[in-house]
């Protein structure tokens, strides 16, 4: 019989997080998508469920918003300029020869529409690249698999899903959000497989973290042959 002692206080695992995070701060992409998520931390604590997730949107689109309106505010259009340094990134890569891991992106505009419109896309390929097709060295297929076992907690996730509440409500919003803005990001900005697998990598302890805290663990140990505590 396996036991496992699932005692851990919330909090003190979220800064175990933000010391990974401050390991991987060197990666300039994390910043932008980290900051607003911890205002909303300090924020959403005070709030009980209902209210944190309106805290969560209220953020996104005032984010949002503060980028379309970026060169009224401050005098730098930051969708113009995410929108070159993408199509630069495209530009570079298809001049590159031996680049087997690129695949065909979707370029920015600097407008609203060609935002929304990247959204899926970029998620999808942050979340599921490299696909199967695209496995051309073992590289790639060690990537593949970390994607495969994704897929199968996300399933497991599912099945065995259980709504959390009070402060583990809390990091699960604090790491959707922060999983979803560096994963959007990511994806909707890189046209190679290898270059995505890097840039997520600073994201996966709190997207499995927060799987790991919608499971819910009674139904799990009669399945499985686990004494949780």
């Amino acid at each position: 019989m396996v036991k496992i002692y699932f005692k851990f206080k919330i909090l003190d695992f979220i800064l175990f997080l933000f010391f990974l995070f401050l390991v991987g701060i060197s990666k300039i992409h994390v910043l932008p998508v980290f900051l607003p998520m911890v205002v909303f931390f300090f924020i959403a604590k005070r709030f009980k469920t209902r209210g944190r997730v309106l805290i969560l949107i209220s953020i996104s689109l005032l984010g949002f918003m503060a980028i379309v309106l970026s060169d009224k505010i401050i005098g730098y259009d930051i969708m113009a300029a995410i929108a070159g340094k993408q199509n630069d990134f495209i530009n570079y890569t298809e001049l590159e020869e031996g680049q087997t891991s690129t695949f065909k992106l979707t370029r920015l505009e600097p407008n609203v529409k060609s935002f929304l419109k990247i959204i899926p896309e970029g998620l999808l390929n942050s979340f599921f690249r490299p696909f199967p097709n695209e496995i051309n060295s073992p590289v790639i297929l060690l990537s593949f698999l970390e994607v495969l076992f994704f897929s199968l907690v996300l399933i497991f996730t599912i099945i065995f899903f259980k709504k959390p509440d009070g402060d583990r409500m809390l990091f699960v919003l604090f790491s959707l959000g922060f999983v979803l803005y560096l994963f959007l990001l990511v994806g909707a900005y890189t046209p190679n497989s290898g270059a995505i697998v890097r840039y997520r990598s600073i994201g996966l302890p709190f997207l499995y973290a927060m799987l790991f805290c919608l499971w819910d663990l009674e139904k799990l140990k009669k399945l499985l042959p686990l004494k949780i505590r």
